[in-house]
């Protein structure tokens, strides 16, 4: 079977073919139909030394089952959680890290939502979103943030844009998945209770003294928290995945996917995701499956580029549900007329920006 293989981060991907996997006592062998592409298998190239399989999550079907495994699952299709070893047409994982798919469900749906879909629902969770609140979510145009501003609107919230230059008057929840220089100035602008959640560092760690201005006015009560899936128990992410999954099938949450790239295209897959950091644009997350052209997760905000390949007139696009969108809010969107004068945005959950005049039903 094809695997892709790091050996640094200066190096090329390589292919590299290996014997068939076998499952050992309590896994499970997984042919992949679509692999997760993202960030941190950038990450894991800079920090591990020596050879590495990338990649954490993996969708498609279990084909083999070891010793001490229901045999029910042989033949179901999954999605898996790995530490690594994703970039592969087969992964052996533990059964206790598998939720199966729902009807309905493609493969490339299950990893367009997969680790960033539960760090977006485990963020909203810790901060005790209610109906309601404002929430200003950081990095709101990126592979998770776009899902943390679906899921607190599906709750009720209002979400704030934190595209501005400076920070909004006020917000009850900040969801942080940029963290950087900048943290301090958001974290001010708590209300009384807010609570402040970092769930990632795409702009580096936040200053010594981010959080001083909670002590500086502790009457307030406001709070700061992190949030790391590697301390959710394996049952909790299950049953967080299988909730999100059920959300997907039934339309109630929309992962992002736009472009498609084949297993041996990792390494460009990885070339647009250093691009993109690198321009200061929107993280892409890639999905690679075996032998089918696979589907990219761009970011949720696409560039005009990206738009204009895949719209064209008569060509449904979106529901829009956030609150203030400028778009008829509920209403779906029925055509877009081209023009090269017009550029609109319509709002964070959908993220488009559009080269056109959004005509609604």
């Amino acid at each position: 079977m094809k695997t892709i293989v790091s050996t640094g981060p200066q190096t090329d991907l390589e292919v590299v073919h290996v014997k068939s996997l076998s499952a050992g006592a309590g896994a499970v062998v997984v042919s992949a139909n679509a692999i997760g592409v993202g960030r941190v298998d950038l990450i894991m190239r800079q920090v591990i030394p020596g050879t590495l399989i990338p990649g954490v999550e993996v969708a498609g079907i279990v084909i083999e089952t070891g010793p001490g495994v229901d045999p029910q699952w042989l033949g179901r299709r999954v999605f898996a959680r790995l530490q690594t070893g994703a970039y592969a047409e087969q992964v052996a994982v533990s059964s206790d890290a598998l939720v199966v798919l729902p009807a309905g469900l493609s493969f490339e749906a299950a990893v367009a939502s997969g680790i960033n879909s539960l760090v977006a629902h485990l963020s909203i969770a810790k901060a005790h979103v209610t109906a309601g609140e404002r929430v200003l979510v950081r990095g709101a145009d990126g592979g998770i943030g776009h899902l943390v501003v679906q899921i607190a609107a599906n709750i009720g919230a209002e979400v704030l844009d934190s595209s501005l230059e400076s920070p909004p008057a006020s917000a009850d929840v900040v969801i942080d998945l940029v963290a950087g220089s900048d943290t301090g100035a958001f974290v001010g602008q708590l209300n009384a209770n807010g609570r402040y959640v970092i769930a990632g560092i795409a702009s580096g760690m936040p200053p010594a003294d981010f959080a001083s201005s909670l002590i500086g006015d502790f009457r307030l009560s406001r709070s700061v928290a992190t949030l790391s899936l590697d301390t959710v128990s394996k049952a909790n992410l299950n049953s967080a995945a299988a909730k999100i999954f059920a959300e997907v099938a039934a339309g109630k949450l929309k992962p992002v996917v736009a472009h498609t790239l084949t297993l041996e295209q990792a390494g460009e897959a990885h070339h647009l995701l250093a691009k993109r950091r690198a321009t200061r644009q929107n993280s892409s997350y890639a999905l690679i499956r075996k032998d089918v052209p696979i589907k990219t997760i761009a970011s949720a905000r696409m560039s005009k580029e990206e738009y204009v390949a895949r719209s064209g007139p008569g060509r449904p696009w979106f529901r829009c549900r956030i609150p203030n969108c400028p778009s008829p809010k509920g209403r779906a969107l029925k055509r877009i007329v081209p023009t090269s004068v017009i550029w609109q945005s319509c709002g964070m959950s959908c993220g488009l920006l559009t080269t056109g005049t959004l005509e609604w039903k």
